[in-house]
């Protein structure tokens, strides 16, 4: 399911899915924006929102951020393998979990038209 809205240069979005039989990720998780993005910002790699990716364990990883490449959606997990967030990894088939059957990802964010 997703939800959009643009209000003057601003796009709000929501997106949710949930894997089902016919689903599975393979290489990095993106999702397509239905409006284009402004050619100028301030950091073009900065972040625009976050996510949440839910194993049907019930484990949360809540430390997905959320960057725009051209007019994709990229997840990216917060490494934390010590005390504070290090690095960035793409969100994929293996990362955060081996995606299954059931398993949900969340995410919501904002940024700037064309």
């Amino acid at each position: 399911d997703g939800f959009a809205a643009e209000v003057n240069e601003c796009v709000f979005f929501e997106i949710g899915l949930v894997l089902g039989t016919s689903s599975s990720i393979d290489g990095s998780v993106y999702f397509s924006v239905p409006v284009g993005t402004a050619a100028s910002t301030i950091n073009p790699w900065g972040p625009i929102g976050t996510a949440i990716c839910i194993d049907t364990t019930g484990s949360v990883y809540a430390q997905c951020l959320l960057t725009l490449v051209s007019q994709n959606i990229f997840l990216h997990a917060l490494l934390t393998s010590s005390t504070y967030g290090t690095r960035v990894l793409n969100v994929n088939a293996t990362r955060p979990f081996a995606w299954d059957d059931g398993d949900k990802i969340y995410l919501q964010g904002m940024y700037r038209a064309t």
